[in-house]
């Protein structure tokens, strides 16, 4: 995995592309790397932007929705370092998502 990622370039090598560069043919166990492998730095950058702001300013926010959102989101983020694969990682995209809509501000 260490190698692949500076080969991956700009817009990476496609969707599971990992499991067939390798001769185990393992996936990478880390989404955010996966997501550099097989869809560049720019996604990889993108998706990391997104993630961080979106913790930032929902760690400031004193509702229990918020919290809820701030911890679920931990929590999946914490397995996808260890168990993460892109093609089943619905709930770290799904918490991203509730995570982006809780930091908005609310009228």
């Amino acid at each position: 995995m260490a190698s692949a990622i500076p080969r991956a370039g700009i817009f990476g090598h496609g969707l599971s592309s990992f499991t067939q560069m390798t001769c185990l043919g393992m996936e990478t166990h880390l989404s955010l790397a996966q997501v550099v492998i097989e869809f560049g730095w720019v996604a990889g950058v993108l998706l990391g932007f997104i993630a961080l702001g979106a913790l930032a300013m929902t760690a400031r926010l004193e509702r229990a929705e918020a919290r809820f959102a701030f911890m679920g989101f931990l929590f999946v983020a914490m397995l996808s370092f260890a168990h993460g694969d892109l093609t089943r990682d619905g709930l770290l995209f799904l918490f991203l998502g509730y995570l982006v809509r809780i930091s908005e501000p609310q009228p």
